[in-house]
């Protein structure tokens, strides 16, 4: 806040506002009014958090039931009593399933760091031309949905694409089949898919990163590498493994790009999970692999708790030194190199799904297509009610976190709480709902995606109420009639811009994810993600990237209006 005292005045004048209005009959009328609406607000945000919370627990508990009551008995073939007529728990295929899931998903995220490292650093310390658009790729792994990249791969390095296509015949073939659907077309799928968020994090921290100490080192003699590899690399050492630590668990969760790249043989847990549900209907064999998948993520989100806590420790620096021009071989060989990487491994794609969208009539195909429409409206008003319980959930605990003080030692309980859906993917609560009520409905879907986003919306709207002083806090708390009005009325709209962020990046996550309605199988019902999914399974990739498109669109929407609400509010998304 730029004017504490201006603030704190206004709040003792809409204070002293209030009294005079009760002690002379102004408005008296409307002050029970207005407190019956606040307290209504905040009881359905609280009673959304604690829903979403017991159902949460409840498909988590239900997901790990079979495999609880088949951990006392011998893991060798028999049929599954809790679910069909699977083939039993293989340990030796869970062990490879598991191995070559964290194979995967790390050396995924070193192709991220090979490339957002560099480009974070041309980002934050150098000026050049596309510097904003490189800059806002960050919104490319919530914008735009895993499948349409896994499409956009297949049009330029699959069988018949354009880089394909420019090989001769006899090494066509053989390109496609060793490069794009093995585990290197995983790793470099998922590795430049995903490197925006580490770009985004390693700028963010660089930009703010305290000059004194390098400035130190450079008047006692040290060179630049020298000063990089002993102050900036140790300062940006918590950014690091932060980044590092979030791309990990997306490629840990990575469903549709290995489903659709996997070699014969090869398979992640998460894969395996919806094998063993829609293949075998084997309940204890995908209880018994969820239970494996969510242990070992349970372990890297605790690594990202004790690295987001050292995190905070780094103060960060008002001053923003000036950035310079590119200057140099070294660097302008480095800056060639990347932004050719970057145009051939994900612009490139991209770009391919936008022109095949436009070609052969596809757009028209779509729209005549009955299901469209159906998809199109169910995907809007889903995402959109999963996003706000998500978001009005997040409000509850941002409120509660501000209103009620913290013990000594347990500042980050609730948070660390809160971000523990990070460890549990859409497929393994797809099978908890399955093992609870056999067939989703729409409403269990709505309320599973809101519980999956709220880490997502926490973790855009806490550092909003973190930012507000305490001396504001405590005025607004004394000077209040109620927490409840002091939150409504100051801790609410200081974070509305937060608030505004959040809202589309939880819609713009729950339109792109084709897992969760994919595994529960709801009759009759059709996201527009899932609606592409199946497209691309029919062969029509035309009309599949037409549809894909769409998606895109209604993220670009959503990332519009809370810029533009962001803006109003004086705030940044």
């Amino acid at each position: 806040m730029s004017n504490k005292g201006a603030f704190l005045h206004a709040l003792r004048v809409r204070k002293n506002r209030a009294i005079r209005y009760n002690k002379g009959g102004e408005y008296t009328a409307f002050i029970p009014l207005l407190s019956l609406a606040r307290g209504a607000l905040s009881f359905a945000c609280a009673a959304v958090l604690v829903l979403l919370a017991l159902w949460f627990a409840a498909a988590l508990f239900a997901a790990f039931v079979p495999a609880a009551a088949n951990l006392f008995r011998p893991l060798v073939s028999h049929n599954a009593a809790a679910g069909g007529s699977g083939g039993g728990f293989n340990g030796v295929m869970a062990a490879r399933a598991a191995l070559f899931t964290v194979k995967q998903a790390f050396f995924s995220t070193l192709t991220a760091l090979a490339i957002g490292f560099p480009a974070a650093f041309f980002v934050s310390q150098r000026k050049f031309a596309g510097r904003r658009l490189l800059s806002a790729l960050a919104a490319v792994p919530l914008a735009f949905p895993a499948l349409l990249l896994a499409l956009g791969y297949v049009s330029v390095f699959g069988r018949r694409g354009l880089i394909t296509a420019a090989l001769p015949p006899f090494l066509s073939t053989h390109f496609s089949a060793s490069f794009l659907y093995s585990f290197y077309g995983i790793v470099i799928a998922q590795g430049f898919y995903n490197f925006p968020i580490i770009m985004k994090i390693f700028a963010t921290a660089w930009e703010k990163l305290p000059r004194q100490e390098a400035d130190a080192a450079v008047m006692l003699g040290a060179g630049t590498l020298r000063v990089f590899r002993t102050v900036t690399l140790f300062q940006l050492l918590p950014a690091l493994l932060s980044s590092c630590v979030i791309v990990f668990l997306f490629c840990y969760f990575s469903f549709i790009i290995v489903l659709l790249f996997g070699a014969v043989g090869t398979t992640t847990l998460e894969v395996a999970i919806y094998h063993a549900i829609r293949s075998s209907s084997d309940i204890q064999n995908a209880s018994l692999l969820a239970l494996l998948e969510t242990a070992l993520a349970l372990l890297v989100v605790t690594i990202a708790g004790i690295t987001q806590k050292n995190a905070q420790k780094i103060k960060s620096s008002v001053h923003y030194h000036e950035q310079k021009n590119i200057h140099g071989v070294a660097e302008r060989t480095l800056f060639a190199v990347l932004i050719f990487v970057i145009t051939v491994f994900l612009l490139l794609p991209i770009a391919s799904i936008a022109v095949r969208a436009l070609r052969g009539g596809a757009v028209l195909a779509l729209v005549a297509h009955n299901g469209f429409f159906t998809a199109l409206w169910t995907t809007v008003y889903t995402s959109a009610v999963a996003a706000a319980l998500a978001v009005a959930a997040a409000c509850a605990c941002c409120c509660l976190r501000a209103v009620v003080p913290a013990r000594r030692g347990h500042n980050g309980a609730g948070e660390a709480a809160a971000v523990l859906p990070m460890a549990v993917s859409s497929i393994v609560i797809g099978l908890g709902l399955m093992v609870l009520v056999r067939r989703g409905t729409v409403m269990l879907y709505v309320l599973s995606r809101a519980a999956l986003l709220l880490p997502l919306a926490l973790k855009l709207m806490l550092p909003a109420f973190n930012r507000l002083p305490e001396d504001v806090r405590r005025a607004a708390l004394l000077l209040s009639p109620s927490r409840t009005a002091a939150a409504c009325a100051v801790f609410l709209p200081q974070a509305r811009a937060a608030i505004a962020a959040a809202l589309a990046f939880c819609f713009a996550a729950a339109c792109a994810d084709a897992s969760l309605p994919l595994m529960l199988a709801i009759p009759r019902f059709e996201t527009l993600a899932l609606y592409t999914y199946r497209l691309a399974g029919s062969y029509r990739l035309e009309q599949a990237c037409a549809a894909g498109m769409v998606l895109v669109a209604l993220s670009a929407a959503g990332f519009a209006a809370a810029s533009f609400s962001g803006r109003r509010g004086g705030g940044q998304t």
